[in-house]
């Protein structure tokens, strides 16, 4: 199945509709649910297909719905460590964000208590 999905990834252009699409309809196939075989099927399929664009399988993981917000931090954790292995990274845009984000911490950190 892996062969033929990455076969089907590679026949449009990256981001585009289709290609999500693709992304979609293997994750959907492999669980979108948080229990363990659907989401560790979802997970290693998407950091297989991804390996090299952690920023495309961050944004086609969220895209794909289902219990991204878990499967995310895994997927965003070997990505991450991925790319530093090869001396890349998180988009630098992402960071800045973070370091913007900083001055609001202490307020919702308020409202939450």
């Amino acid at each position: 199945m892996k062969r033929l999905i990455s076969f089907d990834c590679s026949r449009f252009p990256a981001s585009s509709e289709e290609r999500l699409k693709v992304h979609q309809s293997a994750v959907s196939h492999l669980g979108l649910a948080c229990y363990n075989r659907g989401a560790l099927s979802s997970l290693f399929y998407l950091a297989y297909e991804f390996h090299d664009d952690p920023k495309g399988g961050i944004l086609t993981n969220t895209n794909c719905g289902g219990e991204n917000c878990n499967r995310g931090s895994a997927l965003g954790a070997l990505l991450g460590a991925g790319a530093a292995h090869r001396g890349g990274g998180i988009p630098q845009e992402w960071k800045e964000e973070l370091r913007d984000a900083q001055e609001f911490l202490p307020y919702i950190l308020k409202e939450m208590l």
